[in-house]
């Protein structure tokens, strides 16, 4: 089930029309956040690498969104009416019929996003958009990229043996999930469900990271109070080293939130407090990366920050 952005009010953030029929946006990601932030460079960075270009050519990324999700995030880009699983807001795809649309454009970038929603609500996706690149001989010329919010055991209750062989075995994909807090209450509030469930993000994850998959990671620094920052935020941390990898907290970019057309019409004064506390995160966080790895680990392109 894949939105369809037109009259949408996520269309009035698009920098150019939908395309794909519509089901389809194209998104430029760029590595720089600017001087009150750190630089990101996930995915373009990793496709180029993955790719063999510049990463120029990889920062023009197409987009496709399923139009569910599990989780409600006040500061989604997206609006309510393309998660909520509304007939009237998307239309049913086959991968190849995707795929199709795609190879109809003009304009194709290196990189094809399979974003939400959550996609992970319908865990043979990635699958399916392999086994299409790869019957049209296609599949070393794009790089495959899909955001998770790490809420769904769903892969390991639908998958086969050799779903699962596959992702492993191809090269060009990733996968980031989005931590949604650093903290059960910075959790809370941005997502509106259990506390407890960061635990559970941290458990997927890990089983990703463990199975082989090429993982990456976001975290939301937002919250609305500054009270016992450091201290969350070293639990937190402690917990990604000891349940994921020591070395993953080198392969997590705190994601910037900022404010979009559909994310005005749910802010409250909470949310905004919280939006300019997300500074004050970031701040500690550096001080942590900088107290538990080198100069030199931390330089090193995030693609090469070894898991194995």
């Amino acid at each position: 089930m894949i939105t369809n952005f037109k009259g949408s009010l996520q269309e009035k953030d698009l920098s150019t029309k939908p395309n794909c029929q519509n089901l389809g946006r194209i998104h430029h990601f760029r590595s720089e956040k600017g001087d009150d932030w750190v630089r990101d460079p996930l995915p373009q960075e990793v496709a180029a690498w993955k790719l063999g270009i510049s990463i120029k050519d990889a920062e023009e990324v197409q987009v496709f969104q399923n139009a569910a999700c599990n989780w409600h995030c006040w500061y989604c880009y997206v609006d309510n009416e393309l998660v909520s699983a509304l007939k009237e807001r998307a239309d049913f795809k086959t991968a190849d019929e995707l795929l199709d649309l795609f190879l109809q454009e003009e304009n194709r970038p290196k990189v094809i996003d399979l974003s939400g929603g959550q996609p992970d609500i319908i865990p043979e996706w990635p699958v399916r958009m392999m086994e299409a690149l790869i019957k049209r001989n296609i599949q070393d010329q794009y790089y495959l990229w899909l955001d998770d919010n790490l809420s769904l055991y769903y892969a390991w209750r639908f998958l086969t043996d050799p779903d699962f062989e596959l992702m492993r075995n191809y090269r060009n994909f990733g996968r980031v999930g989005c931590f949604k807090g650093f903290s059960p209450e910075s959790f809370h509030e941005n997502t509106h469900v259990r506390p407890e469930l960061l635990k559970q993000q941290i458990d997927i994850m890990s089983r990703w990271v463990k199975f082989g998959l090429d993982m990456y990671g976001y975290v939301t620094l937002t919250t609305s109070t500054l009270n016992g920052i450091r201290s969350s935020l070293r639990t937190f941390m402690d917990s990604i080293q000891k349940e994921i990898h020591p070395y993953f907290l080198l392969r997590i970019i705190p994601l910037k939130i900022a404010t979009f057309t559909p994310t005005k019409q749910r802010m409250t004064e909470i949310n905004k407090n919280a939006l300019k506390n997300q500074y004050e995160v970031l701040s500690a966080w550096k001080d942590e990366i900088d107290s538990r790895y080198s100069k030199t680990d931390q330089k090193l392109p995030i693609y090469l920050v070894k898991l194995d």
